[in-house]
């Protein structure tokens, strides 16, 4: 009886062991999977910063895109101006060469 009871002693203490080593090891799977948990959250800060800075560069663009556009039309006005111009001056110069002579 003696030997049955250290036999069970022997194995209630392995058991124990074993628990205790599950507990660890149940202990450190929840802090990597805090750990993780926090990667995420600060992934997903850093998607939303970069939505967010991405909406803004192309907020950006828009503007340059709209400058760039008024821009070009002043320069065809501007070039249907000199175009006048430079039909008037022919056309004075035509007069003053039929005045001249």
């Amino acid at each position: 009886a003696e030997a049955s009871a250290s036999s069970a002693e022997e194995r209630l203490c392995a058991y124990r062991g074993e628990l205790a080593d599950s507990q660890e090891a149940v202990a450190a799977s929840a802090g990597s999977a805090e750990a993780l948990r926090e990667q995420l959250a600060q992934a997903e800060t850093l998607a939303a910063a970069s939505s967010e800075e991405l909406c803004r560069i192309r907020a950006e663009q828009a503007d340059l895109e709209r400058g760039i556009a008024e821009h070009e039309c002043k320069v065809a006005t501007i070039s249907g101006e000199l175009s006048d111009a430079q039909t008037s001056i022919a056309e004075l110069d035509a007069e003053l060469g039929v005045v001249r002579s």
